[in-house]
């Protein structure tokens, strides 16, 4: 049986955290630890087994010295406000170095957002926990070490019914932001869109449990050697260690109970070498993923889809994305971005129709994978669709402007037209996987670009694709103070980012994603002198969009996200839209760029028409 989720909505209650500086681990303070489990949510099918893994996580993490706060439904049923009380309670004291949180139970996300579904939901659609927005409240708590621990479903809101859920933050809004932002650690059971599954114990037995949580624990109880690191003469498991244990050993035990099942692990470890949540156990012979017994066909999956993004972005010039595994040869990891699906969206984006040197325009799009039904424009400016896959647009001197553009299958997207570059836009399968803008051949940076074109691609491809599978992520050494001194801190180099504007885009998401916010206001301040505007986005992300009145936001282009993940930070950045905008959100369609259904798209048509958005 496979674990889903849905929600989100209001902030919870509005209390007050004043900022803190985030102590190392080895320094004096609490440890404490939120643990969540969930087998009936509303009237979903029920789960065997997230109580007791919830149950086995509490008495693991008080054994290692943890104050646990147990939340099952198999005593009362839990609420967004007994969850966020909790978290409340153990930030109230000020002395809290470490903060787990672990969930296990029905989980989903929705435009590269998770939730994790409470008691309640999914009628209540309050009840579930928006992990997205949480996370970015958690940077700011002053904790040296908040980690999230996730055994829940990543399948789409589509296979759920929850398009509609919004869920609520389970951390206070800060009072003030700290100067350096917490180290979060992230773990999830699957990749976006993949189930968590629940397998036997035994055939003799009818109780299951969680593979993910299982195998979490034997990291500990059991490591191998190359696991084990001596801390302050304590031996530990890093967090780096169990990131790269759960990568190859959830696989591993997975299909050893059945060859037609599939669950790739998934984690975000920014806390460094010396950082750790338990002691280590009695050790086994072998490597981190090494099959030392093999039976049958198995064949253990050896690259994982984070390894391949990493070989990917590193052979396209991009930096500060950490290395990948020696052990992994070429053919290993070719194999491995075959059978997640990497090498066929990577090649699709290359493929795509590019702008030729002879096209005399100054602003328009390019589509491919999909044919364009017409476009529509504010008054201020002229559209025209000049065929299936190209528009042209005249911006009579401005430089920017939101475009509604109606694909033949009745979805559509409102995107920014920019002055002096030409959109490329590839639709797979419901929505937009990517946009990327090419310089005319009447914009100044033409010839730059002609000489960079196929680097310039490779680097978009590579970085196109792994923020469609959420694996695109700045490297935990480069997070530190002396790199963000240095130029050659920037994962993509600014002469780049002006020749092609989503390269910054792309990077401001990762930036924000790891708390790095002064990269994220030089690529705002960057984009914005090259460009002459601000991208919606990355107003956003940088925190400008929340000093602009909703009725004045002139020089924002498009009126919305770009990116569908945008939309998912508009509460914790305190970014206003209309209620007729932010119903939008509603209408998404599961793709990376915005894209949205046909009844969205007629408002958002109407809007542009009549001059009401610019």
């Amino acid at each position: 049986m496979d674990r889903r989720t849905f929600l989100e909505v209001a902030l919870g209650a509005p209390s007050v955290l004043a900022a803190r500086r985030p102590s190392s681990q080895a320094a004096n303070g609490s440890r404490s630890a939120i643990v969540i489990g969930v087998d009936r949510a509303g009237d979903l099918p029920p789960l065997n087994a997230a109580c007791q893994n919830g149950s086995d996580i509490a008495h693991w993490l008080r054994a290692e010295g943890f104050d646990v706060k147990l939340l099952v439904d198999s005593e009362k049923p839990v609420t967004i406000r007994s969850v966020y009380g909790a978290v409340d309670e153990v930030l109230s004291k000020d002395n809290c170095r470490q903060l787990v949180v672990y969930f296990a139970g029905h989980g989903f996300t929705s435009a590269y957002s998770e939730y994790w579904l409470l008691s309640e939901a999914p009628k209540n659609p309050n009840e579930a926990v928006s992990l997205v927005e949480t996370t970015r409240l958690a940077l700011q708590t002053g904790i040296f070490n908040v980690i999230f621990i996730s055994d829940a479903c990543r399948s789409t809101a589509d296979s759920l019914r929850a398009q509609q859920v919004r869920g609520s933050v389970i951390f206070p809004i800060p009072q003030l932001l700290s100067q350096r932002p917490s180290k979060v650690d992230q773990f999830f059971a699957t990749h976006v869109g993949e189930p968590a599954w629940e397998v036997p114990v035994s055939k003799s037995i009818t109780a299951y449990t969680g593979i993910y949580t299982a195998t979490f624990l034997d990291a500990y109880r059991h490591p191998t050697a190359n696991m084990v690191v001596s801390i302050d003469t304590k031996r530990v498991v890093t967090n780096q260690h169990l990131e790269e244990y759960l990568e190859k050993e959830v696989p591993r035990r997975l299909q050893k109970k059945s060859l037609l099942l599939r669950q790739s692990p998934d984690a975000q470890v920014t806390s460094g070498d010396r950082t750790y949540i338990g002691s280590a156990g009695k050790l086994i012979t072998g490597r981190v993923g090494q099959e030392v017994e093999q039976k049958g066909d198995f064949r253990p999956i050896v690259a994982t889809l984070f390894d391949v993004a990493q070989s990917q972005l590193q052979l396209a010039g991009v930096r500060g994305i950490g290395v990948p595994d020696k052990h992994l040869d070429t053919a290993t990891l070719n194999l491995a971005a075959q059978a997640t699906g990497f090498a066929r969206v990577e090649t699709l984006i290359l493929n795509a129709s590019a702008l030729s040197d002879s096209v005399d325009a100054l602003s328009g799009f390019v589509i491919s994978g999909m044919t364009i039904k017409y476009v529509v424009s504010g008054p201020a400016v002229a559209a025209t669709a000049q065929d299936e896959t190209h528009v042209w647009i005249d911006l009579r001197g401005a430089r920017a402007a939101s475009i509604a553009l109606r694909f033949s299958n009745g979805s559509g997207a409102v995107i920014a037209a920019l002055d002096g570059y030409v959109g490329n836009l590839v639709f797979d399968g419901s929505g937009l996987t990517s946009v990327s803008y090419v310089p005319t051949i009447k914009n100044p940076l033409w010839g730059d670009y002609a000489t960079n074109a196929k680097r310039t691609a490779r680097m978009h491809a590579a970085l196109a694709t792994s923020a469609r599978f959420g694996v695109f992520r700045v490297a935990e050494q480069h997070s530190e103070e002396p790199w963000l001194k240095d130029e050659n801190k920037y994962l993509v180099e600014q002469f780049l980012r002006d020749l092609e504007p989503t390269l910054g885009m792309y990077s401001a998401y990762a930036y924000a994603n790891a708390g790095l916010q002064p990269e994220v206001e030089a690529i705002a301040i960057g984009l914005q002198k090259r460009l002459g505007i601000d991208l919606f986005d990355i107003a956003v992300l940088s925190g400008s969009m929340r000093k602009r009145e909703a009725k004045n936001r002139t020089g924002v282009f498009p009126f919305v996200p770009m990116l569908a993940q945008g939309w998912n930070l508009l509460r914790v950045a305190n970014v206003k839209l209309s209620e007729r905008v932010l119903a939008f959100r509603n209408s998404l369609k599961p793709s990376l760029w915005t894209t949205l259904d046909m009844q969205a798209m007629e408002i958002a048509e109407a809007m542009l028409r009549k001059g009401e958005v610019q």
